[in-house]
């Protein structure tokens, strides 16, 4: 069977992090979001796969080239306007034989869902149930088939949302091109369709599906593979305490007095000053610096940041490329502490996570970032400042 992956769009909501590369791209548990879709597509045993790209598609198509590394054989369908899901399927037809399994590229699927969705005669829908159901599409059932697919209703009862995967055949594919006719684009409205017209249409259900769609999602999502991984491959470091939960990288240095405990997945050549505490579940990219005396608690860190001495990061994601200087503290709400929520106009905020920080940022000695707030992308921020409100792309704060 051949899998039709979705990786066009670029991840308005996860501004800034998606300024410079598509949303599929972003480092998660040390991987991008699409490597891990991809993963799980071979792990149910679908080696066969034509990924829509457009939005930067570079990064895609040079990160898989041919799949030929995995052991895949990818192929490349263009998106060059990110009109809808129907559309960016479409532009996959003419690479497809008669079945196949569509899956978004920016969200975690299991591997087994996916086998439970190929199990199911097409078309099928992959559900599982959300705490949110308003930001999806509610699937609502009758007995074993699936009745329609409401995009993101505001009152709704049901917590069972379509997971974006589906079983398809190329019959679909009349139905997307009437329907681009009359102006709908999207997946779930030409599902609407051939239910409005008769067919019948049944699903699978799974667990474990995590979707990103603001930026403190990544932290969530991070949680969630780190909680899946068995992680191996710590070694004894003189004087140091590694549990039996951490993976350090090929040429990763750990000083004296350290300790690292729980799921921790470090990258390559990553230096740990002495007297280090580095709690889990937490991820650190390759090339990472964490000077002495810091505590790092429940972070997502991607690549070549460098953290200075004396700091405290806890829950929080700091993009590539960052520097924070000494006494740094990146918190997030402290237990008991009441909750400030964010105003209406800014979505998807938690307080109970603290700051994400973009790329290329330096952050002097002694800043403390409040609890939920998003920095953009090459901001500058002075010493002894104390942030309470986002910053924009290129921000300077003295």
């Amino acid at each position: 069977m051949q899998a039709v992956v979705l990786a066009a769009g670029e991840g308005r909501r996860l501004r800034p992090l998606t300024d410079s590369k598509p949303k599929v791209m972003i480092s998660v548990a040390n991987r991008p979001i699409l490597h891990h879709v991809v993963s799980a597509l071979k792990r149910a045993g679908i080696t066969d796969m034509i990924i829509v790209v457009g939005y930067r598609k570079e990064r895609i198509m040079s990160y898989f080239e041919s799949g030929g590394e995995m052991g895949l054989n990818i192929q490349y369908a263009f998106q060059e306007k990110q009109l809808g899901t129907a559309h960016g399927l479409l532009q996959a037809a003419d690479m497809l034989e008669d079945e196949f399994i569509v899956v978004p590229g920016d969200n975690i699927v299991p591997s087994k869902g996916i086998e439970d969705l190929m199990a199911k005669e097409a078309p099928s829908v992959l559900a599982t149930t959300s705490e949110t159901p308003s930001k999806y599409g509610v699937v609502e059932m009758t007995g074993d088939l699936v009745r329609s697919i409401v995009e993101k209703p505001p009152v709704t009862e049901s917590h069972v949302i379509s997971t974006g995967a589906y079983h398809l055949t190329k019959d679909i594919f009349p139905t997307i091109q009437s329907c681009i006719e009359e102006g709908e684009f999207t997946i779930t409205g030409v599902l609407n369709r051939m239910l409005d017209g008769g067919t019948s249409m049944g699903f699978a259900t799974t667990t474990g599906w995590v979707d990103a769609v603001y930026p403190h999602d990544l932290l969530v999502m991070n949680d969630f593979l780190m909680d899946k991984m068995v992680l191996t491959g710590a070694k004894e470091f003189s004087n140091s305490f590694v549990g039996p939960d951490a993976f350090i990288g090929k040429g990763s240095e750990i000083h004296p007095g350290c300790i690292i405990e729980g799921k921790v997945l470090m990258g390559e050549n990553c230096e740990i000053g002495p007297n280090v505490v580095i709690k889990g579940p937490t991820t650190l990219g390759d090339n990472v610096v964490v000077s002495a005396f810091t505590q790092v608690e429940n972070c997502l860190i991607m690549d070549d940041c460098q953290v200075g001495t004396h700091g405290s990061l806890n829950r929080s994601v700091v993009s590539a490329g960052t520097v924070t200087g000494a006494n740094v503290v990146l918190r997030a709400r402290y237990e008991g502490e009441p909750d400030t929520p964010f105003p209406e106009s800014i979505p998807g905020r938690r307080s109970d996570l603290g700051p994400v920080i973009g790329s290329d940022c330096l952050i002097l000695d002694s800043t403390t970032i409040e609890p939920g707030l998003v920095i953009g992308n090459r901001c500058r921020i002075s010493a002894g400042t104390v942030l309470r409100s986002d910053l924009q792309n290129e921000s300077l704060v003295v």
